[in-house]
């Protein structure tokens, strides 16, 4: 009865509603409504709702000050303001609670009146640091850095240091990078001590530690900075002393040294010999910096059962004594105060306190916007170890709990399945979970400890406490994880700690998995390190193989077999540290006599000789690495946890082994003996192929390398052959455009059969590959070429029409959408490129005429003779369906110009000169350029173009047809899931470029629409590649610990080449050109100036047209580099970004953004999407006639979206980052683009032959009617991107492309002169080679930015925007 009455109640209190405005009876009742009507609902809202009252109050805040221009005189407006910004103050330093929602209104006034309003920014950066509204807070500090407010800031509300005042500036950016310090933004920070702030070296030394986990040197440099009393030249600022002392307090948290950071932390309240800790509440600055970490390590070293913290119960039974003292201590340190008492025993408080915790946590993750990810992040990683406390308190709460020890191990069991991420979650969250278990389970082995041992305990060693086992494996983690996050320093005293444990508890298992942790940790520290020849890290590499000797025979090994794989791979490792520390080192005797001892033991050698040791330590690495094979699991399977050595890893690190020392004598890098080498590229065939076959990820991503070595090393094929045979064929799917590229080449044999089995099971995954490579096939007369002929025959007869249908309409269909126009003057060109020549191709003049004619002007031949799919001639496949009704416009109105000028069947062409042909091809042009607007102008209906495509429907055609691009290779594929097309909406959207490609949409028989953008005329090979390449790049950024810490991804998206004339390209939605993006946010004064006779496009013609414009555009530039100075051409250049909105593409963020943390959420996700590859590697720079010398677009407004620091910090460390990831595994990357030698596309082979012809103007040697190369010049542009991956300066890359193709013009040596740049800029003062990352990228930078490049650039580049 009870609980029905509740419910009763609850139901009516739900349909209760409640009336906060009456409303008038009869004719227009909104004029009867009072103002208290609007406002009492608003006020209920805000009463029931945190967020829509702190955007009520907000507003009305706003609107308030803003009528105090009208109401109030100026002397008055002064005082309010200054009573404002003195309140204002108030609340953020005097706050206890720091309630979220009430202190981001605050900044969200500050934010939006940041040029009326100030407030001590030390008071805002606590506020903001405690309510977790970092964001937000960043937000307001670089407004004000923005507006350069020079007002001297008011007095801290500390009292800790007297000295002269801090300009405030420097105390804005110290808080600044305070808050960025809180959300781990490092690369910010050392945008900030870098570039922005006149700080002490040694303080960017510290934070570059910090930020890459080096925690260890970070403390001792900020401790050596703290103690250092003689500083040459200025003193450093108090708060720069200040923040050393907060960093160093951090990383002695982050390396869990909890008395020290005990000592630090007490003595920074009082450095005298009997500490008073209740002076903390002398003076807030000791509240906000001291207390957090006091509490932290005493509270720790309690747990880790410390005895002599009875300090830290005093001082808590002395706060609790004081009300404001108590709130606080409640409102901050709930988690704290319920693990002291929960130490203690006191259940109950702890109950009390970790409800309290809750509450509080669910407080902070509702206030907490969705925007701050980062934060969200964090306040859900202090979720596990609030739960795990609530489940301790409620297992202890039962008595039946203790009766046994199964209720025990099901809870430890329950734990053990949720352990933190090894990589995602920060160590204080594993040390938190760590020592939190520890003491749960010392109080549980405490109350179970008087019961019987059984069956289960048997094994323990030690018997008083149980869970000593457990409590290993954790720490064994933790130590991992730290490894994982090179936290080498933790890891190593976590071993230290448990070596002993895992001695007494006789566990081999354990002894073992420690000696591969330990030698692990001592691998990549040394690597990250450098790997130098210097005797601590030879003595570091060598002690590793002295632990993982002590159990080479032991049983454990073969027991557990992924054990023993770890341990052979790690063997191997060790002795591949020393051998590349070697290849680099000058003189290897620099080593003490103990290790050099050891080497010569190990390595079996009589002296260090450098070329016999790296042989030796090559051969050793081997076989151990080779050892690892012998270990299978029973089940064949990979690896199926983070701490397990799969058999499909072990082939991995093998084939790694092998392939690195491989490329290291390809790049003539090191001398080994070739005896030794020969086995590697059998080796590394053998295992990709096995990994692959165990589902190896990364082993998938490396076959184009298998290609390479069934190459150059030929006795590998026959291992290839028959280990591919055992690798499911969809596993090669991904390859498919490589492995095409092959078919008329001598290494063919080794796809053939590969190719024919996929073919058979997934045509569709391969049919528009060999269509497109089939037209570039070229096979000689040899019986091998005979052979590869008929192989490539046989999967014509596999990809036929009636395996899979529609194919060929469907793609003679999609060739109906270029423009008629560009289809003829495609065709002019090439027929140009052939009279060009000294030995003119009179059959392939004709052949080409045939083909446009056919293609563009005969359609009537080609209806009446009703050519079907299978009928479809080599000339091209627009026959195949009828054509529509916009290009039998351009036919119907130019056939009888086209056979006037050129003759039947193009029979006048082949005797017409060059100029000739020109004169003909210029007089038809001219008359399309005048139908261009009317008869020729694209229409926007699916049905004008073809009529097939607009009736498509599966039922009438009797077949299906699959949507292109579903077969990836990263999984299997399923073809009858695959979505075939139901049909095409009607509607076609015309893109405005020269080319004007067409947006369809695709209905799928799943009954959505996949939108693609249709581009013929263009050979979409490249960017096909491309894009498979930033697939790649991904995969490597995901690899590496700082990318994807940062979470640094390359958007992708589909292209499917069809022909070398048409392909389809995936449709990108919410997406904007940047150009489109930047004039949204210009009102149309400011568009209308742009485009005015005083904008910056006007004034950039008008400086370029100074020079004789009758010699067109390439001279008018040329002219400009020859002829203004560096000075003008800067002069004139700011002058025209002076004409644009400083803050234009700031403005296109903050319209796009609903509050300040959602433009600084978008600005740091901020995501441009290239698109459009035609010119890539250099080619802009070479072929363009104004060629192009920046490296990438990086122009002010790009740079002021990052204000105020612009380059530095994100954009600078972002690109460092990126570019170490890459340059680590640039084999990768080389192997993926062997196909641009294999199968160059339509435009390589048009570059290559537009140098040969440039060459031939400068090289008297080279003779007229040399034939062309299809693969030389692919292979130069190939030398050039690895010249970029191994460090080389790009300013001088830039010059070698401009060489190639500008070396004739009269103006080179001054496009030569701007390029390298003088002694202003940081790539001139930089090598030519051998660069490290981040002086390659500094020069990137500077090349991007110099405005005495941009200041020249084409018009239509347009600079400053």
């Amino acid at each position: 009865m009870r609980e029905e009455a509740r419910e009763e109640q609850k139901q009516r209190r739900e349909n209760q509603v409640t009336m906060y405005r009456k409303y008038r009876m009869g004719d227009l009742p909104d004029i009867q409504i009072k103002y208290s009507y609007l406002i009492a609902p608003l006020q209920a809202l805000a009463h029931r709702d945190s967020t829509i009252a702190k955007l009520l109050f907000s507003a009305i805040f706003k609107a308030i000050f803003s009528e105090m221009d009208t109401v109030k005189t100026d002397r008055e407006i002064q005082d309010m303001v200054a009573q404002i910004n003195q309140s204002l103050d108030a609340i953020l330093s005097g706050s206890i609670q720091y309630f979220p929602p009430f202190i981001g209104c605050v900044l969200d006034i500050l934010y939006s009146l940041r040029g009326k309003l100030k407030v001590d920014i030390s008071s805002l950066g606590s506020a903001v640091t405690v309510s977790n509204l970092q964001p937000l807070g960043i937000s307001v500090l670089e407004e004000q850095l923005i507006l350069h407010n020079t007002e001297d800031s008011r007095p801290s509300k500390r009292a800790k240091h007297e000295s002269e005042p801090v300009s405030s500036d420097t105390t804005t950016w110290i808080e600044l990078a305070r808050l960025y310090k809180t959300v781990d933004e490092y690369d910010v920070l050392l945008g900030i001590f870098g570039g922005k702030l006149g700080t002490q070296q040694i303080t960017r030394r510290a934070v570059e530690s910090e930020a890459r986990g080096d925690y260890q040197q970070a403390k001792m440099l900020y401790e050596e900075a703290l103690s250092c009393t003689n500083w040459v030249g200025s003193s450093p600022l108090d708060v720069e002393v200040d923040l050393w002392d907060d960093c160093r307090m951090e990383c002695l948290d982050k390396l869990g040294q909890w008395d020290v950071l005990e000592t630090v932390a007490t003595a920074g309240v009082d450095d005298s010999s009997n500490p008073d800790l209740m002076k903390i509440w002398d003076d807030t600055y000791y509240q906000e910096h001291y207390l957090p970490f006091l509490l932290r390590s005493k509270l720790k070293l309690m747990l880790q059962g410390d005895e002599s913290q009875q300090t830290l119960l005093t001082f808590v039974d002395s706060v609790m004594k004081e009300p404001q003292q108590k709130s606080m201590m409640e409102n901050r340190y709930c988690e704290e105060l319920a693990l002291m008492y929960l130490w203690q025993e006191d259940y109950d408080r702890a109950r009390y306190y970790a409800t309290m915790a809750f509450e509080r946590f669910k407080q902070d993750w509702s206030s907490t916007d969705t925007l701050m990810s980062a934060s969200r992040t964090y306040r859900l990683q202090t979720l596990q170890p609030l739960i795990e406390m609530q489940e301790f308190l409620d297992f202890v709460s039962q008595e039946s709990n203790f009766r046994s020890k199964d209720a025990a191990r099901r809870l430890v069991s329950q734990w053990e399945g949720r352990s933190p991420h090894a990589v995602l979650d920060p160590v204080g969250i594993w040390d938190d979970i760590l020592t939190n278990r520890t003491m749960y389970l010392d109080h549980i082995s405490h109350r179970l400890s008087g019961l019987e041992p059984d069956s289960q305990d048997s094994v323990d060693v030690d018997q008083d406490d149980v869970f000593a086992r457990t409590k290993l494996r954790l720490r064994l983690q933790m130590a991992r994880s730290c490894k994982e996050q090179s936290n080498f320093t933790l890891t190593l005293r976590i071993l230290k700690e448990t070596n002993s444990i895992c001695k007494r508890l006789g566990d081999d298992n354990l002894l073992v998995e420690w000696s591969q942790l330990y030698a692990s940790t001592h691998h990549s520290k040394v690597l990250a390190s450098g790997n130098s020849w210097a005797d601590d890290v030879v003595s570091s590499v060598l002690s590793t193989l002295d632990q993982l000797g002590r159990y080479k025979d032991n049983t454990a090994l073969s027991a557990v077999p992924h054990l023993g794989r770890h341990h052979h791979v790690l063997t191997g490792q060790a002795f591949e540290v020393l051998a590349l520390a070697a290849v680099k080192a000058e003189e290897l005797t620099t080593l003490s006599s103990k290790n050099q001892q050891k080497l010569l033991e190990y390595t079996k050698i009589k002296k260090l000789k450098k070329d016999e040791l790296i042989h030796s330590l090559l051969s050793q690495g081997y076989t151990a690495s080779k050892a690892s094979l012998d270990f299978s699991d029973v089940e064949g399977s990979q690896s199926k946890s983070g701490s397990k050595f799969g058999l499909d890893e072990a082939y991995l690190s093998v084939a790694k082994y092998c392939d690195k020392f491989l490329r290291m004598k390809e790049d003539d890098e090191v001398s080994i003996n070739d005896k030794l080498l020969e086995k590697f590229p059998d080796t590394i065939v053998t295992c990709l192929l096995q990994a692959m076959k165990l589902n190896s990820r990364e082993a998938l991503q490396r076959f184009p390398r298998l290609l390479q070595l069934v190459e150059y090393h030929r006795d590998t094929m026959s291992t290839f052959i028959k280990k591919c045979q055992e690798v499911p064929c969809w596993m090669f799917i991904m390859w498919i455009s490589q492995m095409m590229a092959l078919l008329d080449k001598p290494e063919a044999p080794a796809i053939q059969n590969l190719l024919v089995s996929i073919s058979k099971e997934y045509p569709q995954a391969v049919v528009y590959a060999f269509r497109l490579s089939r037209e570039g096939f070229v096979f000689g007369n040899s019986v091998q070429d005979k052979d590869n002929k008929a192989a490539t025959q046989k999967l014509a007869d596999l990809l036929s029409e009636e395996r899979v249908p529609l194919v060929s309409k469907f793609i003679a269909a999609l060739e109906q959408f270029g423009q008629p126009e560009m289809i003829f003057k495609d065709w002019a060109d090439d027929v140009k490129r052939i009279l060009m020549k000294p030995k003119r191709d009179r059959g392939k003049i004709v052949e080409k005429y045939q083909e446009m004619f056919s293609n563009l002007i005969d359609y009537k031949s080609n209806d009446s003779a009703g050519i079907t799919g299978t009928q479809m001639s080599s000339l091209g496949s627009a026959s195949v369906v009828e054509m529509g009704q916009f290009p039998r416009k351009f036919a119907d109105h130019f056939r009888k110009d086209v056979e006037s000028c050129f003759g039947k069947e193009g029979s006048k062409i082949p005797s017409m000169s060059l100029g000739e042909f020109s004169k003909q091809f210029k007089k038809i042009w001219d008359e399309i350029e005048k139908q261009k607007a009317e008869k020729l102008f694209p229409p926007e209906t699916m049905k004008e173009y073809c009529q097939w495509l607009a009736d498509f429907n599966p039922n009438t055609e009797g077949r299906e047809l699959e949507i292109p691009g579903q077969y990836t290779g990263l999984s299997k594929p399923m073809p009858e899931y695959h979505v075939k097309i139901a049909g095409f909406d009607q509607r076609v959207l015309v893109m405005s470029s020269i080319r004007k490609p067409k947006r369809v949409k695709i209905r799928g028989n799943d009954e959505k629409e996949y939108p693609y953008l249709v581009k013929t005329g263009e050979d979409l090979r490249q960017d096909q590649r491309l894009e498979q390449l930033f697939y790649l790049m991904n995969q490597v950024f995901d690899k590496d610990p700082a990318c994807r810490h940062r979470k640094l991804h390359l958007r992708t998206y589909q292209v499917i080449p069809m022909t070398p004339r048409v392909g389809l390209i995936e449709w990108l939605n919410n997406t904007q050109p940047l150009k489109e993006f930047l004039l949204d946010a210009c009102t149309d004064q400011e568009k209308k100036y742009l485009v005015s006779e005083q904008g910056p496009i006007k004034q950039h013609g008008k400086w370029m047209r100074k020079f004789d414009t009758n010699k067109g555009a390439p001279y008018m530039y040329g002219q400009a580099y020859l002829k203004y100075s560096k000075t003008e051409t800067v002069r004139e250049f700011r002058m025209k970004e002076n004409k644009v909105p400083w803050d234009q593409f700031r403005r296109a963020f903050q319209q796009m953004s609903t509050c300040p943390e959602a433009f600084h959420a978008l600005r740091c996700t901020l995501a441009m999407i290239g698109i459009d590859f035609g010119h890539a590697f250099g080619s802009a720079t070479q072929f363009l006639p104004i060629p192009e010398l920046m490296p990438f677009r990086l122009t002010r407004q790009i740079r002021n979206l990052m204000l105020p620091l612009q380059t530095k910090g994100l954009i600078e460390s972002t690109m460092i980052h990126g570019l170490r990831a890459l340059r680590k595994d640039y084999d990768l990357l080389l192997s993926t683009m062997d196909i641009f030698v294999k199968e160059p596309s339509m435009d390589w082979l048009q570059n290559a032959e537009k140098q040969l012809q440039e060459l031939m103007k400068t090289d008297a040697d080279t003779p007229e009617d040399a034939d062309i190369d299809t693969t030389w010049y692919p292979k130069e542009k190939l030398t050039y991107v690895q010249r970029k991956l191994r460090g080389d300066n790009p300013c001088y890359i830039t010059r070698d492309e401009l060489r190639l193709g500008h070396s004739r013009n009269v103006a080179y040596k001054a496009f030569e002169k701007v390029v390298l740049g003088d002694s202003d800029n940081v790539r001139a003062r930089l090598p030519e080679t051998a660069l490290t990352v981040e002086e390659q990228v500094s020069a990137l930078i500077d090349q991007a930015t110099d405005p005495n490049i941009l200041g020249r650039v084409w018009i239509g580049w347009e600079p400053w925007v």
